[in-house]
This record gives C-alpha cells, structure tokens and sequence, in this order.
C-alpha cells in the first residue's frame, strides 16, 4: 500500500476530538511518547513561530530536535522535521502499512495519524527533545495525549469558534485542557485577564502554576517581521531558559539563533523587486497583526495588491475591510477545500473602489505579478492552502523538499 496515497484520501480537515483514538495508536507504536522529553505549545497565534524558534536555538547548539507543526504549506512532510529535515516518503509508507489496520480499526483522524507517526520517528531517530504544535484547543487535542514535560501558551484569542465556543472564556477553557499534572514547568505570553484568570484556576486544579512573560523585548529579528513575532520570541526565549534547567542543556548565543530563525507563510518576503509578501494569518488578531505591520510601510510602494482568501469559519470582514483600505486593489480568490470562503460573497460585505474576484489562484498569482512594476506590492493573505501555487510560481520559496524520497 502506498502510505501517501492513503493520507492523500483522508480529509485532512476533517477533525475528529478525543484522546481516544491516538492513545490506542500510541499502544500499538509500544507507546514511543513515554521514551522521549516533549514540549507542547497551545494557543491561537503563533504557535508555529515560536516552535521554530525553539528547535532553530537547540539545533544551533547541538540538539537532535524533532518539530511537529500543521497545517502544512506545500507537502505533508513539512509536518514532521527533525533538524529541518523532513520525514521521508519511505516512513509514512511504512508506518501506514504497519499500523493500518489499526488506523483502520478505530477510524484515526489524519491529525491523529501524524501525531503518533511524529512520536515513533523521533523515537526511532533518536531525538533529544520533541517540540510538538498543537493543533486545535487543547483539551482534547492529539498532541495533548502525549506526556509532555512542558507546556507553553501563544496568544490566545478568538479563532475556531464554531467548535471551541464563541467567548474568549470558553475558547481558553479548551485550550488550558492541555494543562496536564505531568508539566514540569507552564509559561505563557501575556494574555488578557479574563484568559488569565481562567488559565490560573484550571492549573490551580493539577496543583502547577504558570509563568508569564512580564515585558516584551525588541529581540531585532531578520525573518520573522512584525511586533507580533518580537512577543513569539521572547516567549520562546523564556522557554529555551526553563528547557536549559529541566534537561541541563547548554545552549549559547540564544539571542543570535532567534534573530536567525526562519518559518515560512509569516509575513515572509516572497520578492523584493517587485515586494511580494505571504502570510497566513487566517483570524481577527492575525490580520490586525498584518495591519499594524503595513500601515507605516506601505506607502514606500507604488500600486499595492492584495490578493486574499479564508476559510468559511472566520469572522473576519471588520479586519480585512480595514487592511484592504491600506491597498488600489483587492482580490477576492477561493483556497481550493470543500470549506473554503465565497469569494463573492466575501466581496460583496467589503467597501472598497477597486475589488475583484477570480478563482483560479495559479492563473491569478501569475498574471497579478507579470503585470507588477519593481516598485509595486503584492500581499498574498490568509491561508495555508495558498502554499501549493506560491511555490509553483516562486520556485522553493519555502524550504527545499529534496529529502522526502
């Protein structure tokens, strides 16, 4: 059987919740997440980020680091990395074709199924520390049935409503259902007090506590734009300090390895003549990130586009209507899955003289940027799907995939 195909057929939207189903998956692997030190990140924003930056500052100084992160850009293998190397098509298939009839049995999410594959491939190449995303909430999360060592909070904020709860409060209830007694340290960014409060009582409950990041630092970063990502690396700052003494490593020159941190689809320079930037952000607090990023900057550049789609979850014309003041033109285009946002309705609730919609992203990526003078802007915004024709067009834009055979 051909393990890629298999996972190709899954609906990699489709979210099953539970710990059910990866605890019975992690018993058939003989249980590979109790042989190796983890560390968990939830929140809403900027849990990738700050993974990378945590794995980028240990790989430096010597570690054997596993990532684990999703969605991804381009192909499935970015999810799972060991010191930036990807897992190999050869692995998926045989981890497919060994557990797939319990995979089969239980009905196992494609979440599931990679959160388990990560756990058993970083065993098997033996890892000195696992750093794992979580992938929605937290309470019942995949990456939650992992005995994690420690536990960091993003930013958490509204995004996922339709399944976490429509106030801030049920939202962080989810998300601290992460909290577990086997947390040998909790940190968190700064978080508004109603998450605070909530965060505090659910520790309360496992007999922890959490640590907060007290003041923001200017960590100069060449990569990672925008005052959002200065918050995302002085959490992983703070983090890299308690990993140090919980796992006596020694890491140096950490301020260096953080401003040198990379992590693709982050307000990420595509193209600077003419600026061709990607990101993501797919939620309220994301674009008024981007937002307060371009307001300043923008009018450096002549005619500015801004290419944008979303899933059907999002709430978030208010933001998007307020970012696309900043650009001449805005265009509506469709992420390509089942759930994907009405380009037309999209642009339809937004004001604005010059708004267009056209479907076809390859054919839209294409004739935008041939028309594009070296003083012009490009922003592409608001999902991962997006990766796929980015790098047709801007060849390995992201990360070279040559070692996924």
């Amino acid at each position: 059987m051909n393990g890629l195909d298999f996972l190709l057929n899954i609906n990699s939207a489709k979210i099953k919740f539970g710990l059910e189903r990866t605890s019975f998956l992690l018993e058939s692997c003989n249980n590979p997440h109790k042989k190796i030190f983890s560390i968990q990140i939830a929140g809403t924003n900027g849990k990738g980020s700050t993974a990378a930056i945590i794995s980028n500052v240990l790989i430096k100084n010597g570690y054997r680091v596993g990532l684990f992160t999703s969605p991804h850009l381009v192909a499935m293998n970015e999810r799972i990395q060991i010191n930036n190397q990807l897992i190999s098509n050869s692995f998926i298939n045989q981890f497919i074709n060994q557990y797939h009839s319990d995979i089969i049995k239980i009905g196992a999410s494609y979440f599931e199924i990679f959160s388990v594959m990560a756990m058993e491939y970083f065993l098997q190449n033996n890892v000195d520390i696992a750093i794992l995303e979580t992938g929605l909430g937290g309470k019942l999360d995949s990456v939650s049935a992992m005995e994690n060592s420690g536990l960091i909070f993003t930013t958490i904020s509204y995004d996922h409503m339709h399944i976490l709860g429509n106030t801030i409060e049920k939202i962080t209830l989810e998300k601290a259902g992460a909290i577990k007694k086997s947390n040998n340290f909790i940190i968190s960014t700064k978080q508004e007090l109603k998450v605070v409060d909530i965060l505090n009582l659910e520790a309360d409950k496992k007999q922890k506590n959490i640590e907060y990041v007290q003041q923001i630092k200017d960590n100069k970063l060449k990569h990672l734009k925008g005052a959002h990502q200065n918050q995302n690396a002085t959490l992983a700052k703070f983090a890299l300090s308690k990993i140090s003494t919980l796992f006596k490593f020694k890491i140096d020159k950490a301020s260096l390895h953080i401003s040198n941190t990379f992590w693709p689809g982050r307000l990420q320079t595509i193209q600077t003549k003419p600026f061709v930037v990607f990101d993501v952000g797919h939620n309220a607090q994301g674009i008024v990130a981007i937002y307060d990023y371009f307001k300043c900057l923008i009018q450096r550049y002549n005619k500015k586009t801004l290419i944008v789609g979303f899933e059907s979850t999002k709430e978030i014309i208010k933001e998007v209507s307020r970012l696309s003041a900043l650009f001449d033109e805005v265009i509506f285009t469709e992420t390509g899955i089942k759930n994907s946002m009405s380009a037309k309705q999209m642009s339809q609730q937004i004001k604005h003289p010059n708004i267009f919609v056209n479907l076809k992203l390859n054919q839209l990526l294409l004739q935008v940027h041939g028309q594009m003078g070296k003083n012009d802007m490009l922003l592409i915004l608001g999902s991962h799907y997006f990766g796929e024709s980015i790098d047709k067009l801007f060849k390995n834009c992201f990360d070279n995939h040559s070692n996924m055979s």
